[in-house]
């Protein structure tokens, strides 16, 4: 080699030396910029850096915690719990380690490996042993395990008061035990200490508008969530709700908008975007929208009860109680599903199905007044007048600030034999309000009494009020048979058919229209086979 060939070569071999090696940034320099990106809460380009550094040095612990602990926060438990394992594998330190790891197995479904493996592991650092307790606390709550959880959460208390994790576990314990105003006095402590907790902002959220009924304030606790971290989803979901629950549509769809933005490829988006079509009655795209939810979760009874409104909706009753009882198989608890599979027997002509459906419900200590209407409605699509007048009373009784009370004190003003008076309060109502209650109560009442004229007349006010139902019809074909006008109930039939063919009561003919037996209003023998 002659000597321009030998300076140049250790001109490349400095240049090597003063950038640190000639394949790119050192190990060090990876970790240090993972770190930096961590701090930015930029988990995608950490975990880019840590993949780097573990190149360079596959058997290290910290690049393997670090990378274990983005991947959890950046949703992928599962990833992350091997990196954490493998850290630990590496005598990497258990105070970081093992509250995360305790995470990782939590989320993937492994709550009783985390208090079988770690319940009784004592940490020498403070913050992390309360963290890893209250980890422990979690896993206990998720095996139903309750009392252990409390004592955990005690525990992880005592070890750090100011744990963020601990500190919110006691509040959602307090709140359960009737303390909310304790829970939300805790929370603000937390928040006063690190505004940027967006787990206390959510849990703060989740009381007001849970338990205190306060929307408004619910929504800035949510949006003080986004406000630190606009990716944080459970806040952008639960946000979501509130402003379709107040039926703000436009706050609605900007926020769905955002959580595309937000979280792309997220199959709540999608879940939204189906719930949105359904507002604007698009039924194409809400069924494409449901069919597509099906294929990516097909046991998911969220999903099977949204595929199940959407069917509803689009007037597939059939279809619809599937999935409904789909959902139901999965979880059997689920009153939504449950109502809906009630209304859907309803409009298919089961009055005897949407009863059982609402049964368990109907048992509970107090029945929401929904349940108990539908009840009502059962009844009196079955043609018992008294059980319907009896459950439109306990429907307005279950939610005494609503205008239906004054239905409920008119009824108990019948009940109680004064028929004169209740009558002519349940008209008034009836003529006043813009609500159908009245007018179901003023039927079953007037129904019951075979008041024929009277009932005839409070059903011409229910058409006038809902001229896209066919239940008035259905009703008014009832009273037409009772009084043999065979032909004008025929003809009434045939518009709650037109009005909404799915209608299955329709669909029996003149021939359906009877009574229980033992009803005042049971129709003659001949009227019932005609």
């Amino acid at each position: 080699m002659n000597f321009w060939n030998r300076g140049y070569a250790t001109c490349i071999v400095a240049t090597c030396i003063t950038f640190a090696g000639c394949g790119g940034p050192s190990e060090r320099d990876l970790l240090a910029s993972a770190k930096d990106f961590l701090a930015a809460k930029d988990e995608s380009a950490a975990i880019v850096q840590l993949k780097s550094a573990l190149q360079k040095n596959p058997q290290s612990g910290e690049a393997r915690f670090l990378l274990g602990d983005a991947l959890l926060k950046s949703g992928d438990p599962t990833a992350a719990l091997l990196e954490l394992e493998k850290s630990r594998a590496a005598k990497y330190r258990d105070d970081l380690i093992l509250p995360s790891l305790a995470k990782a197995l939590v989320a993937t479904g492994q709550a009783k490996k985390v208090s079988d493996t770690l319940g009784e592991v004592t940490l020498a650092d403070p913050y992390a042993a309360a963290e890893l307790k209250g980890m422990v606390a979690i896993a206990y709550f998720a095996q139903g395990r309750i009392d252990l959880g409390e004592v955990a959460v005690k525990a992880a208390m005592s070890l750090d008061p100011k744990n963020v994790t601990a500190s919110l576990l006691q509040a959602r314990l307090l709140a359960g035990h009737d303390q909310v105003d304790g829970a939300l006095s805790l929370i603000d402590q937390v928040i006063a200490r690190d505004a940027k907790q967006v787990d206390a902002w959510q849990l703060k959220g989740e009381l007001l508008w849970f338990v205190k009924s306060d929307s408004d304030s619910a929504i800035k606790a949510f949006r003080q969530a986004l406000a630190v971290d606009e990716r944080f989803l459970p806040s952008r979901l639960t946000l979501i709700r509130v402003l379709m629950q107040k039926g703000d549509l436009e706050g609605f769809k900007t926020e769905v908008a955002a959580l595309k933005k937000a979280a792309p490829g997220r199959p709540e988006a999608l879940v939204f975007e189906t719930e949105m079509a359904l507002l604007d009655q698009d039924l194409k795209r809400a069924r494409d929208g449901a069919q597509q939810l099906i294929r990516l979760a097909p046991d998911n009874a969220q999903i099977r009860y949204l595929a199940g409104l959407v069917e509803f909706h689009n007037g597939a009753l059939r279809v619809a109680e599937d999935h409904l009882n789909r959902a139901m198989q999965l979880v059997p608890d689920l009153p939504a599903a449950r109502r809906l599979l009630a209304e859907t027997h309803l409009r298919s002509g089961q009055p005897a199905k949407a009863l059982t459906s609402l049964q368990p419900l109907l048992t509970h200590a107090k029945p929401g007044a929904d349940v108990l209407a539908l009840a009502a409605e059962a009844h009196l699509q079955n043609g018992d007048a008294a059980k319907a007048e009896a459950y439109f009373s306990l429907a307005a009784k279950a939610n005494p600030d609503d205008p239906k009370l004054r239905t409920a004190m008119a009824l108990t003003e019948i009940a109680k034999g004064n028929a004169d008076s209740g009558l002519a309060q349940l008209d008034r109502l009836s003529s006043s309000s813009k609500s159908t209650y009245s007018d179901l109560a003023l039927i079953s009442a007037r129904l019951q009494r075979n008041d024929l004229d009277g009932v005839a007349k409070a059903i011409d006010r229910l058409q006038n009020k809902t001229p896209d139902k066919p239940l008035p019809h259905l009703l008014k074909a009832r009273v037409l048979s009772m009084r043999k006008d065979m032909v004008g109930a025929r003809a009434s039939l045939d518009k709650a058919v037109a009005t909404d063919a799915s209608y299955f009561p329709c669909c029996g003919g003149v021939g359906s229209l009877t009574w229980p037996k033992g009803s005042r209003m049971q129709p003659s023998s001949a009227l019932k086979h005609s």
